[in-house]
């Protein structure tokens, strides 16, 4: 699998709150065929790619990825 961005652009900025900012997901290509857990990759424990983060509202990062 090559590199990809997953867009998730009508993300809020935590779960109680109404500001939409966004997230894209940055998914680091792999040689197997193994899952990738996005939750994995949102809690930034490093390994298989990153989160870019929207900061103000209506921001909607990864709008553009889907």
């Amino acid at each position: 699998m090559d590199d990809v961005i997953v867009g998730a652009h009508r993300t809020k900025l935590n779960s109680e709150g109404s500001v939409i900012t966004g997230k894209s997901y940055v998914l680091f290509g792999k040689t197997n065929g193994t899952a990738i857990d996005l939750g994995d990759i949102a809690s930034a424990s490093g390994t298989g790619g990153f989160v870019i983060n929207g900061e103000n509202n209506d921001d909607e990062s990864g709008y553009y990825a889907h």
